[in-house]
């Protein structure tokens, strides 16, 4: 191991983590495996028996899918993020008016995986605004 490689999580200095780049790497360009991922996860929430009170996200990251699998079953969602990037990239995603099109494409991926019977609506970030509180901590 380098003297330059943190020998743990906790010892990376994530103040410095670049969550656009990271955003830009992995979803970027849509894979099939992400659409995948977010199929399985409506069908785990879809599942359950009852609407959701409150749904935590623990390590969103530069990531909405969660919040996009979970959004229409739940009444509040929480994003719980350690990097203090990521918790700012969260908020700058949520405040904004429009959709990127990497996140048009997977909000119409939950949307057809949540199928008819749920009136979810084309551009989910105004929702998605009111409902979640994104939290910078560790856990």
């Amino acid at each position: 191991m380098s003297d330059e490689t943190p020998a743990s999580n906790a010892a990376y200095d994530w103040s410095k983590f670049d969550s656009e780049a990271y955003f830009q790497h992995y979803y970027g360009d849509p894979h099939p495996d992400d659409d995948h991922v977010v199929r399985l996860t409506v069908e785990a929430f879809k599942a359950l028996p009852a609407p959701i009170e409150r749904s935590i996200d623990i390590g969103t990251g530069p990531n909405l899918f969660p919040l996009f699998s979970v959004m229409p079953r739940a009444a509040s969602l929480t994003a719980w993020e350690y990097a203090e990037s990521n918790v700012a990239w969260l908020k700058r995603e949520l405040d904004s008016t429009t959709l990127r099109p990497q996140w048009r494409h997977w909000w119409g991926v939950a949307r057809a995986a949540y199928g008819e019977g749920y009136d979810l609506p084309d551009n989910p970030i105004p929702t998605l605004k009111q409902r979640t509180d994104v939290r910078q901590g560790s856990i």
